[in-house]
């Protein structure tokens, strides 16, 4: 089964790198299933297709800003130091922000370079992703405090994960539509 989106053609490769579209909804719902392992993939993946398309864009560094912070968080959890893990998640927060930042600019910047219609807006971006990534820790938290209000924001801010990837995506897809016109 191809990822790219329904309707639309993958677009012709730049380099040696083919710059395609994919559908959003099907990019958040791998991400989901997978429980984030396709997106962390995923973002990689875009962050190469941007650099495929002349962005200055260390893809292994962006991954690297969503994913290792988040080894000091479970370290914290192996040695049976909860809250210390929930302390600690703030340094993946800001690193995973960061990236979020870096990339969603780039996106934008791009799309306005191609004349194309700016439909990332940092903002909005760097809102879906904080609110995820606090709901995530926030649901911990309340998990650990055993509060029943834990069972809906554990449902809650996956939801919001999965909003923040549409938009990227969407976003992208915006991005490859103005390279190939």
């Amino acid at each position: 089964m191809s990822d790219v989106a329904p309707g639309l053609q993958p677009a012709p490769r730049i380099g040696r790198h083919q710059i395609r579209q994919r559908s959003p909804a099907r990019t958040a719902l791998w991400s989901l299933l997978t429980v984030s392992i396709y997106g962390f993939w995923w973002w990689w993946e875009l962050n190469r297709q941007l650099r495929a398309l002349g962005e200055s864009v260390r893809p292994w560094e962006a991954l690297g800003r969503v994913t290792l912070g988040w080894l000091v968080v479970g370290l914290a959890l192996v040695l049976g130091w909860p809250w210390a893990a929930v302390a600690l998640s703030v340094i993946p927060m800001a690193s995973s922000l960061l990236s979020v930042l870096e990339t969603t600019r780039r996106m934008a910047a791009l799309q306005h370079a191609t004349g194309a219609p700016v439909t990332v807006r940092v903002p909005i971006a760097l809102g879906l992703a904080g609110v995820a990534l606090v709901g995530a820790v926030a649901w911990f938290a309340l998990s650990l405090l055993a509060v029943p209000v834990a069972l809906l924001l554990g449902m809650v801010w996956p939801l919001v994960a999965m909003a923040f990837v549409v938009y990227v995506q969407a976003g992208q897809n915006g991005v490859v539509a103005g390279v190939e016109s």
